[in-house]
């Protein structure tokens, strides 16, 4: 098994400098560590019986993950490590569409929570991060599928985003990878960038301080604020869109989410106004999601006053695509948009209910005074009541 002590003195050791170190840490990880066993106690002697077993095992084709696991990682720091040296040619002839292939099937193994944790012992992490990070030497595809692997890595997995969150600054540094390709064109950059949005939002996701820390980081914000195209230019592709939105709604109306959180993403609520409205976006996905996250703000009523500026020009969208919607014939396109028609209808009742921030704040504190007898004065002791 790895040490811990060992690996973090191997990754303090990092820099800017050595841009590569993270490959050199999985290797030096995978002379010292399969990723299945934390325990320095060595192994009893093997039974007939289990011995027996394992030959059947064998014998009908079933793969021990936690040794293709490590037989995966090898080729992979065998293939980077010729490309890092100029040479596209490994043992394995693995380049390209190969090593996405083999991240895919790292993802696969890693779903599972305990081989998850056996990859971050290894020092899979700063691997995956390097990897995403390496823009010269490793194809964006390849980059794009490391990251897949980290989110997969992450999602619902607390110790796995502790660890990202205080041992790497995923923060920091996913939202580095975010701000360098923005400028980029193309498909696999989209790609990319929509990877990115997902890796962060696997990241944070069900974590109350992270997802306030996330709102708090002003970079972080701003993923979301490009995600989604606030500030105007051209709309961003749907799928670094569709990402950014499910993420905004995650942290907007969590549990956790308060109003100082929802004024931080006040810009990209207002955009998810123009989402809802057929003659600007033409995804149905996308305005289904944004009439789910009007909805959900108004009915928790956390902070309503941005929506409800703008309560005639949303009702009004609303009306007419209602009334567009249930004038078409019976049929697939009707079935299709019936989802959207009932959400429509939703907020539309939910904005005729709507009370501004103000007043309701004013309404709770009227509830929350004492009953006081009509006529007799508030600083009455009550000496004076009939007995």
């Amino acid at each position: 098994p790895v040490c811990t002590t060992a690996t973090n003195k191997v990754m303090s050791t990092n820099s800017d400098n050595q841009p590569w170190a993270w490959l050199g840490l999985l290797k030096w990880s995978l002379s010292y560590a399969d990723g299945t066993n934390s325990s320095d106690t060595p192994p009893a002697p093997m039974s007939d019986e289990k011995r027996a077993f394992l030959e059947a095992v064998m014998k009908d084709g079933i793969i021990n993950e936690g040794e293709r696991l490590r037989d995966i990682l090898t080729d992979l720091t065998t293939a980077l490590q010729s490309r890092r040296n100029g040479s596209h040619v490994s043992s394995c002839d693995t380049v390209g569409a190969d090593m996405e292939e083999l991240l895919e099937e790292l993802r696969d193994i890693v779903e599972q929570i305990d081989y998850a944790r056996g990859f971050v012992g290894m020092g899979g992490i700063p691997f995956l991060l390097g990897c995403a990070g390496e823009r010269d030497a490793v194809p964006v595809g390849v980059r794009s599928a490391s990251l897949v692997v980290l989110a997969t890595l992450a999602q619902n997995n607390p110790p796995v985003q502790s660890v990202l969150l205080t041992e790497h600054d995923a923060l920091t540094t996913l939202t580095s990878l975010y701000e360098a390709e923005e400028g980029g064109v193309g498909n696999e950059v989209d790609g990319f960038r929509g990877r990115v949005v997902q890796a962060l939002s696997c990241t944070v996701r069900g974590i109350d301080a992270a997802e306030e820390a996330f709102s708090r980081n002003r970079k972080c914000v701003g993923v979301i604020e490009s995600g989604l195209g606030v500030g105007g230019g051209s709309s961003p592709p749907d799928v670094i869109k569709k990402r950014s939105l499910f993420l905004l709604r995650a942290l907007v109306c969590a549990d956790g989410s308060t109003a100082a959180r929802l004024s931080r993403y006040q810009s990209c609520i207002q955009k998810i106004i123009d989402f809802v409205d057929v003659s600007k976006e033409t995804n149905l996905d996308i305005r289904e999601t944004s009439l789910q996250l009007l909805l959900q703000i108004l009915q928790q009523k956390k902070r309503v006053n941005d929506i409800l500026d703008c309560k005639d020009l949303i009702a009004g969208t609303g009306v007419s695509r209602v009334a567009t919607i249930r004038k078409l014939p019976p049929g697939d396109e009707k079935e299709l948009l019936q989802v959207e028609l009932e959400l429509w209808e939703s907020l539309i009742v939910e904005l005729a209910r709507g009370q501004r921030d103000e007043q309701r704040e004013v309404e709770n504190l009227s509830s929350e005074r004492p009953l006081m007898l009509m006529g007799r004065p508030e600083n009455d002791s009550g000496e004076t009541l009939p007995q």
